[in-house]
């Protein structure tokens, strides 16, 4: 089974993780590891989990081993684009944000279902990001 799904607006990459030490409530110091989200990032997820419960339609999460393929379409800089976006954001964080909503919506169970990957970043006048989440089974 496959699931293809587009979700229009600007991508918005995960933040980067903080690890600190606090005091546990018996007194004891215990990690504690915070991940920046701002308001920008808690509505794509909102959007990606939307769109991705409305793909499934009802159907529980993909099983077994998955193939994710995802293009996130950025909108270009006002001054003349090279070819390709080579420049901030972050791939990686990019889909990392998509990976986590998308289990968030129930797509899977888990995003270390993940086996297979494929991911771009390209320049379109009208940003989003297109994903599809294939069962290798």
């Amino acid at each position: 089974m496959a699931l293809n799904l587009v979700v229009w607006g600007d991508p918005v990459p995960q933040g980067s993780k903080r690890a600190f030490i606090v005091q546990g409530k018996d007194g004891r110091p215990r990690p504690v590891v915070a991940e920046s989200a701002g308001a920008s990032l808690r509505q794509w997820r909102s959007d990606v989990v939307d769109a991705a419960r409305e793909a499934l339609g009802g159907r529980g999460p993909l099983q077994g081993p998955l193939s994710v393929e995802a293009c996130f379409w950025l909108r270009p800089p006002k001054h003349k684009p090279p070819r390709y976006p080579y420049r901030r954001p972050d791939l990686d964080k990019l889909t990392r944000a998509l990976l986590d909503a998308l289990t968030t919506a129930g797509v899977m169970a888990d995003d270390a279902q993940v086996v297979t990957l494929r991911v771009s970043k390209r320049y379109a006048s009208t940003p989003s990001v297109e994903v599809t989440v294939e069962e290798m089974t």
